[in-house]
């Protein structure tokens, strides 16, 4: 492993990894797109681990994502998003209450 790949590595192994970080797996999304032919282009509620989308936002810092506070994210800026959010009756309201 080059000295590029090897930093990177090691950086991003040394993480904070969030035990409420769910997600889908990617058979199941790319189903999900290909059924409502779908392209999203950002993933909402992400980390560099569970990202399905080039583009994401972190609830915590990630050195990858665009941004942070999925919240604070003017949602319309995009045509088409991605959201799976944690499980919590507090992160759904606010989702229910931005779409």
């Amino acid at each position: 492993m080059d000295g590029g790949k090897s930093i990177t590595a090691n950086t991003m192994s040394r993480l904070p990894v969030d035990s409420t970080d769910w997600t889908i797996t990617n058979e199941l999304y790319d189903t999900i797109c290909s059924h409502f032919d779908i392209q999203p282009e950002i993933d909402l509620f992400a980390s560099w681990i569970t990202s399905k989308c080039p583009l994401f936002v972190s609830k915590m810092d990630d050195p990858k994502s665009f941004a942070v506070n999925s919240f604070k994210q003017k949602w319309d800026s995009w045509d088409c998003v991605y959201c799976f959010p944690p499980i919590s009756e507090s992160v759904l309201s606010k989702v229910s209450a931005q779409v």
